[in-house]
């Protein structure tokens, strides 16, 4: 868990900004990017790719905070096992420079103190992963969320996301049942009738790589 804001930039207030950040992951170099680390590193969640079955899965935790702040954010990483000595890690503290270290923006801000337990959910399903705030958890905590109103733009843009994420998963769902010629054949086609269909190119495109990603 993470205070990672935007107070003030050549003597300019961007405080404000701090609401406009979007409730889902994006990619940082947290040795490059001030930051405050409230809570320290924990397991979230592990996967065995021996294993071909993966489920949907929801995990609660309770982090204890190590330091006063608000709680924004939770980055995350990953440690990649090659085998029983070998290991990828892709932390901050790890030396390795090729990959970014995820950062999941919440809902809302959290103000912790120093020896609370931070309720965070984790989540994932076959085609993303994320973390949030319990807030049962924080309300049994005696941990008060700061209200965080967005405006009516920000809340549609929001809204358009998290419809567009479960349209592409139910669309990749159907996908998922023919083979990949079958698949190429109905999504060029699409692509290549986009105007005529009522489709943004753009949009259809973009579309088009996260169901190709997820396959």
């Amino acid at each position: 868990g993470i205070e990672i804001r935007t107070e003030g930039i050549h003597d300019l207030d961007f405080a404000p900004l701090n609401l406009l950040r979007l409730n889902h992951y994006t990619g940082f170099d947290l040795n490059r990017v001030k930051h405050r680390r409230l809570t320290h590193e924990f397991e979230a969640i592990s996967f065995d790719f021996y294993d071909r079955e993966f489920k949907s899965e929801q995990r609660m935790f309770e982090i204890p905070v190590v330091m006063d702040g608000c709680c924004n954010a939770v980055a995350f990483w990953y440690r990649l096992f090659l085998d029983q000595e070998t290991y990828i890690d892709t932390g901050p503290d790890s030396g390795t420079i090729a990959w970014q270290q995820a950062v999941n923006f919440l809902d809302r801000e959290i103000p912790v103190n120093k020896g609370d337990k931070l309720p965070v959910i984790g989540y994932h399903d076959l085609h993303m992963l994320g973390f949030g705030i319990d807030s049962v958890g924080c309300m049994l905590q005696g941990i008060q969320p700061t209200s965080k109103k967005h405006p009516d733009w920000l809340e549609r843009l929001m809204q358009e996301e998290t419809d567009f994420q479960s349209y592409t998963g139910e669309i990749n769902n159907r996908f998922g049942r023919f083979d990949a010629q079958r698949a190429s054949e109905v999504l060029h086609t699409v692509l290549e009738n986009a105007v005529d269909l009522g489709f943004d190119p753009v949009i259809v495109s973009d579309f088009i790589i996260q169901l190709g990603y997820r396959r």
